[in-house]
This record gives structure tokens, sequence and C-alpha cells, in this order.
């Protein structure tokens, strides 16, 4: 009996350009970046993966005395100055140290009392913040602010710790990333968010990038596939509660935000912690370090990182804020082989579409993430 397949076929091409000054000595207009990118998927035989990339420039671009031109161009370009790259490594450090700490969590409790831990302790410490700026909550998104915790903090905690009982801290990492793509598929189909072709082409290739890296077992091996579901619930959580606020709490103030909404998952979560009895296992002897493991995670991840990460958006713009999803799966990875993890190729090639398709579903225009044009 003929078994059915089915075969998918994607193409897809991304320029990119940089500009200079007249000014500046020694270096022509402009570098232009081509990338022809061709996917052959055949779901029940395997993934054909065919990859090339042509890449012109002007000439004599690269003169022995003017490479360092090329740096300059490519910050120019970016606009930001250094102590926002410096804050935006910084998140990136944290978030991606977040799946080891949830990792040494685990070495003790169990994947339900971790994550109601983790809630319970951000609750602990956004009470200060939550009085703070309780003078700009309003009281009709109250509804809103329990969605968008609950979808943000709350489901993703839970996720996570089950999802790492299986499945290496670095692969949750690099899934963690598909977060922008999910952010986008919901935006379209419940938020009235625009659509774009190549926006659409980058939720394929992040989607592929995933497939590759979840079979990183072996053909017909399911065991990392079943157990990355519950991180795919925590990317589609995590897109909702970003859409909710788009559409909904544009207005809101984002500390009050983040504080008010672990007051409504907060307490549930601290009477179910407190009725699985977690202290009875105190005697273990990596009690101590998977508590305190716990506590940075809420502390550090959870309630500094967010209201950092708040700041840096006032201070430059959502687009440079989104960097840090390239940033927290390589980090993730690297934490990962340091414990002890292996990576293997596949991992690296599934983590390298993801990014490609997460860069294409931020560009503003197709396959553009910067521009930057001189004054002339």
């Amino acid at each position: 009996m003929a078994s059915d397949s089915l075969s998918v076929v994607f193409r897809t091409t991304v320029r990119a350009h940089a500009y200079r000054q007249n000014s500046f000595p020694g270096c022509y207009n402009h570098i232009t970046i081509n990338a022809n990118v061709n996917v052959n998927i055949n779901v029940n035989v395997n993934v054909n993966i065919n990859v090339k990339v042509i890449v012109t420039v002007s000439h004599n671009l690269f003169r022995p005395t003017d490479i360092y031109m090329l740096f300059f161009l490519i910050f120019a370009a970016m606009q930001y100055k250094p102590k926002h790259w410096f804050i935006l490594l910084g998140l990136s450090v944290v978030w991606g140290t977040s799946f080891f700490l949830i990792k040494n969590g685990l070495k003790t409790f169990s994947w339900d009392q971790m994550a109601a831990m983790r809630i319970s302790v951000s609750l602990i410490c956004s009470i200060p913040t939550f009085l703070i700026f309780l003078r700009h909550v309003k009281r009709q998104q109250l509804k809103f602010y329990a969605l968008t915790a609950l979808f943000g903090s709350g489901i993703p905690a839970f996720c996570f710790a089950f999802a790492q009982t299986h499945i290496d801290s670095g692969i949750a990492g690099v899934l963690n990333s598909l977060t922008p793509a999910f952010t986008f598929a919901l935006g379209v189909l419940f938020f009235a968010m625009p659509f774009h072709k190549w926006k659409l082409a980058g939720l394929m290739t992040a989607l592929v990038g995933a497939i590759v890296l979840v079979s990183s077992d072996g053909i017909g091996s399911d065991s990392q596939l079943w157990y990355a579901i519950p991180v795919f619930v925590a990317t589609l959580s995590y897109a909702t509660s970003a859409n909710l606020v788009k559409a909904f709490l544009q207005d809101a103030h984002p500390i009050a935000l983040g504080a008010t909404g672990f007051m409504f998952i907060g307490v549930p979560a601290i009477i179910y912690l407190f009725s699985t009895e977690f202290y009875l296992l105190s005697e273990k002897p990596t009690y101590y370090m998977s508590l305190w493991s716990i506590v940075a995670l809420s502390v550090f991840g959870t309630v500094i990182a967010s209201i950092v990460y708040f700041k840096l958006i006032q201070m430059t713009d959502s687009l440079f804020g989104s960097l840090v999803a390239y940033f927290i799966p390589v980090i993730a990875l690297i934490i990962g082989v340091w414990d002890g993890e292996s990576i293997t190729f596949y991992h690296v090639m599934g983590m390298a579409f993801i990014l490609a398709g997460i860069y294409m579903i931020n560009a503003k225009k197709p396959f553009q993430l910067f521009t930057w044009k001189p004054q002339r």
C-alpha cells in the first residue's frame, strides 16, 4: 500500500543593503548581499534543505587599509548607542540563563512545584512595585491585565518546567525564540495584524528550523518532538499575551502591567505550592541549590529583567527590543554545552533557520531590518 505524503517547496531571496557617507575615505557606495534559499519538505520521508548564498559587493570595497570602515557602517546602520547594546546583551544573558536555572530547579522539585514557586516568588517581589504604580492601573482594563499575566507568565512557567523534564535546556532556549513567529500568526488570524508575504515566508522558515531541531534524535524518533509540544504551547501563550497588550493595553503603564498581573496569578500559585508540601524536600542535598536557582530566576529573570526591558523599549523602540530573540538561543545553547549537554549539527542548523525566520518576520520591508541613509 502506497503511503500518502505531503511535499512543500519554498523559495525566497534575501537582500540587505548598507550605505556610506561621501566623506568616508576609501569606502565605496554600498554593499548588496543576496541570499537565495530553497527549502524542500517531504513530511513522510525527510527534510531536504538547500541553501545557496550569493554575495556581491562594490568593487574595491575591502582594501586592506579600509576593512575597518565596514564595521563602522554596520554599527552606524544600527543607530543605537553602546549603552543600549550593553543593556540588550545583559538581558539576553539573564534570559538565556533562565533555562539553565529551570534545569537546576528540577533537580529537587517537581515541574509543577518549580513553576508555582517561580510565580510565587515573582509575586512577592512585585508587591512593592505594584503599590508604587497602583495609581496607573485602570479598573476597566483589569481583565486584560489578568489575561496578559496568565498567558505571558502563568502558562509558560508550567509548560517550560514540564518540557525540561525531558529536553535539554539549550533546546528549550532555542525553541523559545519562536515567539515572534507565533505572534505574527496569531496577530493576522485574530488581531487584525497586516499580512505580508515575506512574514509568512519567515514563519515557514522558522517552523522548518523547529522541525529540524526537535528531529535531531534521528529519523523516526519522536522523543523530543512530544516534549517540545509544551514549549510550542508556551510560545503561543507568549504570543497571545503580546497581541493582547498591543490590542487592548497600548496605553497601560508597562511596569504597572507586569506587577498587577502577578497579583492575579500569584495568589493561586502560592496556595497550590503549599498544597504540594514542597518544604518537606529540604532534606535533599540539592534543595538549597534548586531553591536559590528558582529565586534568581524569579527576581532577575522575571521581575527585574521585565522592568529593564520595558525601559529599554522606551529608550529605543520595539524593533530594537525584539533583537533579544536572536541572542537568547545562542546563550542558552552555550550554557547548555558548558553544563554537559550535547550539541549537534542539526541543533545549529535548526537554530539558524529559526533565527532567519524571525529576521524576516521582524522586517518592516521584505528582508530589510535596518536601513540607514546618511544626510547628504
